[in-house]
């Protein structure tokens, strides 16, 4: 009896004591982790083309379209990689999700690539930066000049070609869907349940989700035809 009464008398002392600060959340964690701070002189190259934004993500709307400029750190957080997406506002971006503007990140753009070259230090120094900018600035000239051209060859009834000659991120029986549906918010009914049975050939086992959005394509295109 005494040695309880004594364990209760230091559990009571004990919650008197002055508590230190809760451990952080994983979220809070990462958010609060430093984040490596990106070569000055590729930040103002970048800027210079008319992107804003900060840290590793930047962001221009040009158009109907939103590209993207992000510095991905690697696992080991000593090197980083460069990427480039572009999302046109009139279709949905990568996991169905509606185009932000404002938030777009590159791992949701349609139309992506990484700058090659693989990996560069993040102490990088200022002499490499300045290559690197260079190689980076051609890069982004040219992908984004490809992918603006999607409207204009949709227009042109080029639609087939798109699936194998623009940067999309992704296997090529989803890119015919991304193309269906450009087709389709351009008002090519005709080119959208075209590319979206081209969806189905290359799918093949593909996941079911996709076999779905093909086949809406399909569905809708169908009722828009018949009323022409």
């Amino acid at each position: 009896m005494l040695e309880r009464t004594s364990a209760q008398r230091l559990i009571r002392l004990l919650s008197r004591l002055p508590r230190g600060p809760k451990p952080l959340s994983k979220r809070r964690w990462a958010t609060e982790a430093r984040i490596p701070k990106v070569p000055e002189s590729l930040v103002q190259r970048v800027r210079s083309h008319g992107f804003r934004g900060s840290g590793q993500n930047f962001r221009k709307l040009e158009g109907d379209f939103v590209f993207v400029v992000n510095f991905q750190g690697s696992e080991a957080a000593r090197r980083f990689y460069i990427n480039l997406g572009a999302q046109p506002v009139f279709i949905a971006a990568e996991g169905n999700r509606p185009p932000d503007p404002k938030n777009q990140k590159e791992y949701e753009c349609v139309f992506r690539r990484r700058v090659r070259g693989g990996s560069w230090p993040w102490d990088v120094s200022h002499q490499e930066a300045e290559v690197l900018a260079e190689s980076m600035n051609a890069e982004m000239a040219e992908f984004f000049a490809r992918v603006l051209t999607l409207r204009q060859r949709i227009d042109a009834g080029d639609a087939r070609a798109l699936i194998s000659e623009q940067p999309w991120g992704v296997p090529s029986a989803r890119a015919a869907l991304h193309v269906a549906r450009a087709c389709r918010a351009l008002g090519r009914s005709d080119l959208a349940r075209e590319m979206a049975e081209e969806g189905l050939r290359l799918a093949g086992d593909a996941p079911t989700i996709l076999l779905k959005d093909l086949r809406i394509i399909i569905s809708s295109a169908d009722q828009e035809l018949s009323v022409h």
